[in-house]
């Protein structure tokens, strides 16, 4: 399967962080806001998006 930037439409390595052309950064950290009353808010990261195009053949998950 490959993997395309969004911006640029280059083709990416396998394991790309970022897009060699462009620069784009293909992996975005999922966060949100945590705050309890009277405390400071606090962030935390949930989950690593691909923000890549991915292209070539899908197979069914049964």
């Amino acid at each position: 399967m490959k993997r395309i930037c969004p911006t640029c439409f280059t083709e990416l390595p396998e394991e790309a962080n970022y897009c060699p052309t462009c620069g784009k950064c293909m992996r975005e950290v999922e966060e949100y806001t945590i705050q309890y009353i009277g405390a400071a808010s606090q962030m935390k990261a949930v989950s690593i998006k691909d923000c890549a195009v991915s292209i070539g053949d899908f197979k069914e998950k049964r």
